[in-house]
C-alpha cells in the first residue's frame, strides 16, 4: 500500500496511510493488516488525525479525507 499524497491537515504519511486504511476496510483491525501494524497503532494514528482534523466525530473526519483525496488525485 502506498502513501497517500497531499493529506490534509498536515497529517504525518503515517496518519494519512492509517486513515486510508480504516477507509479501505471499513475497521481498525482489517486497517492493521493491512499497513502489517498493531490495531494500537492505527487507533493512536487514526485518533491524532481526528484531532488534527478538528471535526466532531470519526465518520465526519473520514468522509472530509476521502473526499480531500478523491479531489487531489
Amino acid at each position: 500500500m502506498s502513501e497517500p499524497v497531499n493529506p490534509p491537515w498536515g497529517l504525518s504519511p503515517g496518519q494519512a496511510a492509517a486513515v486510508q486504511a480504516v477507509i479501505d476496510t471499513g475497521c481498525n483491525k482489517g486497517a492493521a493488516r493491512l499497513r502489517d501494524v498493531s490495531v494500537k497503532t492505527i487507533e493512536v494514528q487514526a485518533g491524532d488525525a481526528l484531532r488534527k482534523s478538528g471535526k466532531s466525530n470519526r465518520l465526519q473526519m473520514l468522509i472530509a479525507f476521502d473526499r480531500h483525496m478523491r479531489g487531489a488525485a
